[in-house]
């Protein structure tokens, strides 16, 4: 009687379709799972960042937040990176249109220095909020381009924590398997 309801959703239940025409004219359709936006993340920060104490943050954030967004929810995490960073570096996330337009900004280090990160913590701690807040924003669960604005739209919402903890989950299995400690 209660087999059905009390399963877990699949992974399928929390991608994203998008539809847009392309250079010629036709309509595509394409499908971003939360495994691939995590993925692309991981692969991106390995990729353009040449500091492994950088990295080695971030894998930090990602193995000890996770427990935070479960207890806590999404809305105190974001403000936990923000807080540990700085609120702009984390803002990225929103305006970003892919990891790279966040990440680059991390590793250049006169404008992470303008937004006010100067140890490899604040470091992790940015690229963390702002990856939890470009995967969101990719999956259609808030619309909004500064901090405060998405903090409000995260509080007490419960779809939001739970596609931020699955991401979180893929995010941090993904940073353990390409970063070494």
């Amino acid at each position: 009687m209660f087999g059905l309801e009390a399963r877990r959703p699949s992974v399928k239940a929390f991608s994203k379709c998008i539809s847009y025409k392309g250079g010629d004219g036709l309509s595509k359709t394409f499908s971003i799972k939360i495994e691939d936006l995590a993925l692309e993340i991981v692969e991106r920060l390995c990729a353009l960042c040449k500091n492994d104490d950088y990295k080695r943050s971030f894998r930090a954030r990602a193995r000890s937040l996770i427990t935070d967004l479960y207890v806590n929810g999404i809305s105190y995490v974001v403000t936990i990176c923000a807080a540990r960073s700085s609120a702009n570096a984390v803002e990225l996330g929103l305006t970003s249109k892919t990891p790279d337009d966040f990440i680059r900004v991390y590793v250049n280090e006169r404008l992470a220095k303008k937004m006010g990160l100067k140890k490899s913590e604040s470091y992790g701690y940015a690229i963390y909020g702002a990856s939890l807040l470009y995967a969101l924003r990719m999956l259609n669960i808030i619309k909004s381009t500064k901090l405060s604005d998405a903090i409000r739209e995260l509080m007490n919402n419960s779809l939001a924590d739970r596609k931020a903890y699955q991401f979180v989950v893929w995010l941090k299995r993904f940073a353990e398997a390409y970063i070494y400690e």
